[in-house]
């Protein structure tokens, strides 16, 4: 009777070895829009505004650009004011075009930190909840954003 038990918990451990395999489907998305910008991609700055205005982004529920930062003059949110953005993020790194930097600034928010700002304050999971192209479109349209 001791050998069954053994081998029906060696059954039991199996199947659920094989269980957790299956489970893959479930898992989160990695992310699916690259570090820089595909050259060929263009954004569209009127869809970006209608991304950009919306409080919630993506399958997963992350929070939509007005629901941190400001278009008007020193109103801060949560983070910075996106009043004259684009002017800002063309001063922002030597030798680097605002749309770079502000692409960045989506999919790796921590790559550049705005001083009085600590890492992880914004959201980190825009890489796996947009588009490459709704990324576009929300660069090209905060590139609109000047003072």
């Amino acid at each position: 009777m001791v050998g069954w038990g053994r081998w029906f918990l060696l059954l039991l451990f199996l199947w659920g070895l094989a269980a957790c395999a299956d489970a893959g489907d479930t898992a989160v998305p990695l992310p699916t829009v690259p570090a820089h910008p595909p050259a060929e991609l263009t954004g569209d700055a009127d869809r970006g505004e209608v991304l950009y205005q919306r409080r919630v982004l993506g399958s997963q529920g992350a929070p939509g650009c007005v629901t941190c930062h400001s278009l008007a003059p020193n109103v801060v949110l949560v983070g910075p004011s996106h009043y004259g953005l684009a002017d800002r993020a063309a001063a922002a790194v030597p030798d680097q075009p605002a749309a770079i930097y502000l692409w960045v600034a989506i999919v790796d928010p921590n790559a550049h930190l705005t001083d009085g700002y600590e890492a992880n304050a914004m959201y980190g999971q825009y890489a796996a909840e947009l588009s490459a192209q709704d990324v576009a479109d929300l660069v090209a349209y905060m590139l609109t954003l000047h003072e």
